[in-house]
């Protein structure tokens, strides 16, 4: 199993474990903005791209070249795939990162991720605290689907947001309202 786009993902989420020293993973702090949230807002949803594209193309054998595809084709593989939700016991917060697919739009935070890409001198506050981690869970539940899809099972290496770490236990609920414990297949 190549797990090249899994030990990609754990990197970043180090250097997002790392800013909670200093900003509190709360709510109260989602308004939050700085140089580090860009760098890894900025990372994150590029390897979102990359892992869309790869899943999209190689893996379900589509075409596809923009967000705008990719949410066809996800939606239309997984239609619960904008139900996903992580959630990060340890700070009681729950996320959707994909909700808005449901509504046949992108996220909020993809579109911010383009302000800040293409005018960050006129949108540097939207390289937030909010919207740099929901691009983080958003795409752990795309690896999650990539993973499965492609190996029918996920990377043997634990995620910190997701293992037992600072931030506790987190869980994925799909349509069902089934809570999966991924501390143990991860």
């Amino acid at each position: 199993m190549d797990t090249t786009h899994w030990r990609y993902f754990l990197s970043i989420e180090e250097d997002f474990i790392r800013t909670t020293k200093f900003v509190e993973l709360h709510s109260d702090n989602f308004n939050t903005y700085s140089i580090e949230f860009t760098k890894i807002y900025l990372t994150i949803c590029s390897e979102i791209d990359v892992v869309c594209k790869i899943l999209c193309n190689e893996v379900l054998s589509n075409n596809t070249n923009n967000i705008n595809q990719y949410r066809d084709v996800l939606t239309s593989k997984y239609p619960h795939f904008p139900d996903n939700e992580i959630i990060i016991e340890s700070v009681n917060l729950a996320f959707k990162p994909w909700e808005e697919w449901k509504n046949g739009i992108n996220p909020d935070w993809w579109r911010n991720y383009n302000n800040v890409k293409h005018q960050r001198n006129k949108f540097y506050q939207e390289a937030s605290l909010k919207n740099t981690i929901n691009s983080l869970v958003g795409l752990f539940i795309l690896e999650f689907h990539y993973y499965g899809e492609k190996y029918n099972q996920f990377p043997p290496i634990k995620a910190k947001l997701i293992g037992d770490s600072y931030f506790g236990g987190a869980w994925v609920t799909g349509p069902e309202k089934k809570m999966i414990d991924l501390t143990h297949i991860v």
